[in-house]
């Protein structure tokens, strides 16, 4: 293995560290939607009245 082909397998580990962080984080996100879907008051409460 060469210089140049341990520089690419370090690029690409690199890459696949980050789509898999993104895959993490869109599932967290998408986790925090559909649970304030659950809650709606969460980001529209209702007129209280007092």
């Amino acid at each position: 293995m060469d210089v140049s082909d341990r520089r690419l397998q370090a690029q690409l580990s690199q890459e696949a560290k980050i789509a898999t962080d993104f895959y993490y984080i869109r599932a967290i996100f998408a986790f925090a939607v559909f649970v304030s879907a659950l809650r709606p008051e969460a980001f529209c409460p209702e007129p209280s009245d007092h």
